[in-house]
């Protein structure tokens, strides 16, 4: 008899310590079938099997808030962002796990923020923004600048280019949560410069894998310690040909 999604999916966010209701379970599988849905027609994502999507995609998401927890972070009632959210990862798996937030899920690419928007809209996500814009002028706007709590990425780039895309949307005080593969380590090593002109520091690491599929993680929680240079990010483009 083949497994089903709430068994598949239930017993791996028990085995992490993770409490989820019924309505939330659904709504993962929901934002599932929506995915492959939409998938079809643009590429959001090359990971097509159910067990295989589960685990890499939603069970990944949520190690991010087990590592927050496990350092005595909540998102409860924060401000998030998700920079470089492309089919909606981390943050749309977070907000379900933590429907209090204040999510904002920002992407460079028009066509994946309709997905987004249709994604919200059908999930019934409240308190949630999408944005298209690129970060490197995203992290200028007001309204945006040294306003969340948190932000969230996942498989968006090296952590230096990470780093100038993502630091200048937290408050001081605030966390980047970076969600890395086996490379963390090394990235955390030749980052050291950009953490230091970035006003920033790695409080907290955890190193662990993805539950049965075995793939390395690297969680790094980084906190923004004061107010850095309004060039930063710099032009598009820059923080990639030209990394701090």
């Amino acid at each position: 008899m083949e497994t089903s999604f709430r068994d598949t999916f239930l017993k791996a966010v028990s085995a992490m310590g993770l409490s989820l209701a019924e309505e939330q379970i659904k709504a993962y599988e929901t934002y599932m079938e929506l995915v492959l849905s939409w998938n079809q027609k643009m590429n959001l994502t090359a990971i097509t099997e159910e067990k295989e999507f589960i685990f890499k995609h939603f069970v990944d998401c949520l190690l991010i808030l087990q590592a927050a927890q496990e350092k005595g972070l909540s998102f409860q009632g924060k401000k998030v962002i998700d920079v470089g959210t492309g089919a909606g990862f981390p943050g749309i798996p977070l907000k379900i796990a933590e429907p209090t937030m204040e999510l904002v899920l920002l992407d460079s690419l028009k066509k994946r923020t309709v997905f987004l928007q249709e994604a919200v809209n059908t999930l019934g996500l409240t308190d949630t923004t999408v944005i298209w814009d690129r970060a490197e002028t995203a992290g200028h706007r007001q309204e945006l600048r040294s306003a969340f709590d948190f932000c969230v990425s996942r498989a968006v780039a090296p952590l230096p280019i990470l780093l100038e895309y993502t630091i200048p949307f937290i408050k001081p005080g605030g966390y980047l949560i970076s969600q890395k593969g086996a490379k963390g380590e090394e990235e955390k090593e030749g980052a050291q410069k950009a953490l230091s002109i970035l006003q920033s520091e790695v409080k907290a690491q955890k190193n662990t894998e993805l539950p049965v599929l075995g793939d390395k993680r690297v969680i790094l929680l980084i906190q923004k310690k004061g107010e850095i240079s309004s060039k930063y990010p710099r032009n598009v483009g820059k923080p990639e040909k030209n990394p701090l």
